[in-house]
Parts: C-alpha cells; sequence; structure tokens
C-alpha cells in the first residue's frame, strides 16, 4: 500500500470487544458467490467449522509467504487455518489449550511467528518450534487486568517489546530481548478512569523513535471525556505525554495510516453513534481534526480497520455497523484525507462477530475473513479490486423480512403477491419459476402476478429471481406452495 507507517511494524488486538473464538476441527472451503458494488468485487468463499462465534486473526505463521487465519473457541483452544495462498485455507491444526485473547508475532528472530496470549491478567509467551508445535517460556502477570496487547519495537534494538493496555488506567511497556523473554520496562499513566485501547505504534514526530498514540473507551469524571493522546517516545523506555484531543464520544477503535499523501502519519478513530473522525498528522507530534464527509459511516460503527481493497495504492476504510450487523461496507480512500461514500454489502445473512484482514491469494489487495454469531462458517472474502467503477455487477438481493404470498387460488389460477427485492440500480424484473422451471418473466416494477392453465387438485411451487438491467441475477426469494381447487361441476372441459 502506498502509505506511511513509520518505521515501525506493530500488531494488535483489542481485549474490550466481546471474545467471540471458536476451536475448528474440520474446514471445508466451498465457493459460494460473487458480488459487488462501485469499484470493488469480492468473491465469497465459505469455510464449514463445527463451532460458533470464532475470533480470527491473519497472521504468515509458517514461513511460507501464505497468510493463515488463527480461530478459537471460547476458554478452550487455539488452532490455525494454514492459508493454500489462493484463498482456501487447510483443516485447522491445534496450537494451543486454553486462552481468551492472543497475537501473533516473531519473538525469537526464527522468522516464524510466536504467540503471545492472555487472560484476565496473565500473559504467556509460546514459541514456535517446528511443525506448528508452540512450546511456553515465560509467563507474567499484570495487575488490574488486560484489555489489549501491542507488539512492536519501543526501544530501537530490533526486538519485538509489549505495550499492554492496563484496565486501572495504564499502559505498561515490557522490553523483549529477543528470545521469548521480557521485563518491565516502565508504564504511563493515563488518569483514573481511563479505559485505554492497547496503543497504536508509529513515529508521530518523525524524530525516529516510537510514539504511542493512545485511545480512551471510559471517560470516569466529566473532566476526564474520551479522547486519544500521544505519548512521544526517546528510544529509551521514556514516553512523554502530549495535549490529549477530545473525541465526540468513547473510542472504539484506532489506526494509523498516511490518509492524505503528504508523507505524515495519520489517524482515524471509531465511535458508537457517530462517525468516525480522521486526525491529520502535522509531522511534529500534533494533529488536525478533519471530520469525515456526513456519509461516512454515519451511524457509528462497531469495527473499524483499514486495508487497500482495490488495489490501488490508497487507504480505504472498512466497517462493520452498529445495529443487526449483517453487513460490513467499505470507503475507498482518494489519497487527499477524504473517502468516497460506503460501499455497503448486504448479503452476509448473519450477525457478524468478528473479523480479521490479509491478502490470502498474494494478489496484494485487502481481504476480510468474518465469522457469525449464529453460523458454523467463517467467510472469506476475496477482493478482486478490478476497477470496474462504471460497471453493475451488484447483484439484487431480498430484504430479510421479505415474503411471498398467494391470494384467491381458484380450480385453475392462483394470484402471487411479493415483496419487492433491492438492488443499488433498481429491478429490472422478476423470473417466476413453477416447480423449478421459468414459466414467466414480468417487469421490476410489479409486484404480483396471476398465474393461470393450472390443473385443477394440484400442487406448485413457486419462487422469484430478481434481475436488474445489468443482467445480475439476485438468489432465490422465498418458496410458496399453492394447491388449487377441485373443478366446479358443470364446467367446460
Amino acid at each position: 500500500m502506498g502509505t506511511k507507517r513509520g518505521i515501525f511494524s506493530s500488531k494488535r488486538i483489542v481485549s474490550a470487544i466481546p471474545s467471540l473464538l471458536v476451536l475448528s476441527l474440520a474446514v471445508l472451503s466451498v465457493p459460494a458467490h460473487a458480488f459487488a458494488a462501485a469499484n470493488i468485487s469480492f468473491e465469497r468463499i465459505d469455510n464449514e467449522i463445527n463451532e460458533q462465534g470464532s475470533r480470527l486473526v491473519s497472521a504468515e505463521m509458517n514461513g511460507d509467504g501464505n497468510e493463515d487465519i488463527i480461530v478459537a473457541e471460547y476458554g478452550t483452544g487455539i488452532s490455525l487455518m494454514k492459508g493454500n495462498g489462493e484463498g482456501t485455507f487447510q483443516i485447522p491444526v491445534f496450537l494451543y489449550d486454553g486462552s481468551e485473547q492472543w497475537l501473533a508475532e516473531e519473538l525469537n528472530d526464527d522468522g516464524l511467528a510466536d504467540l503471545i496470549v492472555y487472560s484476565g491478567s496473565t500473559i504467556q509467551i509460546l514459541l514456535q518450534q517446528q511443525d506448528d508445535i508452540f512450546l511456553p517460556v515465560s509467563s507474567y502477570e499484570m495487575a488490574g487486568g488486560i484489555n489489549g496487547i501491542t507488539s512492536s519495537d519501543l526501544n530501537g534494538d530490533g526486538h519485538a517489546d509489549l505495550a499492554v493496555a492496563n484496565r486501572s488506567g495504564r499502559i505498561v511497556y515490557m522490553r523483549g530481548y529477543g528470545d521469548g523473554t521480557f521485563d518491565l520496562a516502565g508504564q504511563t499513566e493515563l488518569g483514573s478512569g481511563r479505559f485505554p485501547l492497547p496503543p497504536t505504534i508509529g513515529d508521530f514526530n518523525e524524530d525516529g523513535n516510537a510514539d504511542m498514540l493512545v485511545g480512551s473507551q471510559a471517560g470516569g469524571t466529566s473532566e476526564e471525556n474520551p479522547h486519544i493522546a500521544l505519548w512521544t517516545g526517546d528510544g529509551d523506555w521514556s514516553f512523554a505525554p502530549s495535549p490529549p484531543y477530545s473525541a465526540r464520544s468513547e473510542v472504539t477503535a484506532l489506526a494509523a495510516e498516511d490518509f492524505n499523501g503528504d508523507g505524515h502519519l495519520d489517524a482515524v478513530s471509531g465511535h458508537p453513534g457517530s462517525a468516525p473522525e480522521l486526525w491529520l498528522g502535522n509531522g511534529d507530534g500534533t494533529f488536525q481534526s478533519s471530520p469525515l464527509d456526513g456519509s461516512i459511516f454515519e451511524s457509528g460503527v462497531s469495527m473499524l480497520d483499514t486495508g487497500d481493497f482495490n488495489g490501488d495504492g490508497v487507504t480505504d476504510l472498512f466497517a462493520v455497523g452498529e445495529g443487526s450487523r449483517r453487513s460490513f461496507s467499505v470507503a475507498y480512500g482518494n489519497g487527499d484525507g477524504t473517502f468516497q461514500a460506503p460501499v455497503h454489502e448486504e448479503d452476509t445473512d448473519e450477525e457478524i462477530r468478528y473479523y480479521a484482514i490479509g491478502d490470502y491469494n498474494g494478489d496484494g489487495k485487502s481481504d476480510v475473513a468474518l465469522s457469525y454469531a449464529d453460523q458454523f462458517t467463517i467467510s472469506v472474502y476475496m477482493a478482486r479490486g478490478d476497477g470496474r467503477a462504471n460497471e453493475d455487477i451488484a447483484r439484487p438481493v431480498w430484504p430479510d423480512d421479505h415474503d411471498l404470498t398467494v391470494t384467491g387460488a381458484t380450480y385453475d389460477s392462483a394470484e402471487l403477491h411479493w415483496t419487492p427485492a433491492r438492488d443499488n440500480v433498481g429491478v429490472e424484473a422478476y423470473e417466476l419459476y413453477q416447480d423449478g422451471h421459468l414459466i414467466r418473466t414480468v417487469t421490476g416494477a410489479t409486484a404480483s402476478y396471476r398465474v393461470t392453465g393450472l390443473v385443477p387438485e394440484s400442487s406448485y411451487s413457486y419462487h422469484l429471481v430478481a434481475v436488474d438491467a445489468a443482467g445480475n441475477h439476485s438468489g432465490n426469494s422465498r418458496t410458496v406452495r399453492v394447491t388449487t381447487l377441485a373443478e366446479p361441476a358443470g364446467s367446460e372441459p
């Protein structure tokens, strides 16, 4: 991606989002369908699993160059779905028994990703040996509990360190020695009542040292409103606070990229009930608030992240909204700190519980993995990112509460009524199927049709398929069954 993350690479997991973990015992990759809108299109591949509600993390775990997905079952264990490099995954390999949260990072300079697992107030370090075997090498207790962890090189010695968001209002940083062991290097006090996210690491003042940008999830007293604050590092475990910036509501997500192409690191924060806020960096550790267009996730987001979904080298925004959480959206970046109106994808079918973003087929475009509340499925949405901006490739969809009913059935006819389908441009026509065979195509402005020529005392099934002007077909509507009446006495044969 054509964006600047500074000189640091960091990985984080936020434990404030409910634990949504799954242990997959068997996975079958099943191509489901392709769908799209505006200048991006996705192909969905469903991976069947034995549990539901999985937490997902993307990481390249075993040195083969393919992005993998780590999944786990709450309170049971962690497994690895190895990526094949083209968007499909192998049957999971069990890694570790029992953890609520985890993070993958290379900790001992051997080219293999290791695991930082934590639950409550305990951190355990597991080093990968070979053949997906992980051995515990150290553990640490964190008074006050853990809200999340970021791994990054905080002091410039080439080893991964840990920045731990503490539930008592502190960021605790731990020095890594490159062998899977750590010790306490210091801490920052954020104030009573603070509930910090794990920090976002970057060189925000461009002095060559790692800084920490921290968002607060809770404000405590009225004097401690939710905010984001930068702590600038000196490369030797000292972090100095800068004046905080007030946020419009509690901060539930925070990410850093160069959104406007000026070479300075910016940030975007997510909030419940209101649109995200964009914070444009000045390169000296200060920011200026740049409100996003009112159409950009205006009702708030429950999940927010970044990626390059259309392969243009510009950072885009990914979000799952509040409410039913049955869709995710992408707002394409223009490269100048502005974004296009979000593209809403509406056929995830089930409530989204968790997500991961990675390049699962190695094409340089960001893909999305989703888990659901009531599905034994992990869906991988492969971003084709083919730039078909002027081509309508979004298929019509049926509303969740749509219906197909029959009224006025006689011995040789029946009248059907249906809820109109939705389409990003408009429904052009409906195809009517009788017992699986197409019998009639009616205009998209129609929401009823009388079928004639039926046989008395016979049963028929009907369903519809919506079609738009570009020829995109919806899935099948609900099915309705019709049984005709007996032929009246004296009727003409």
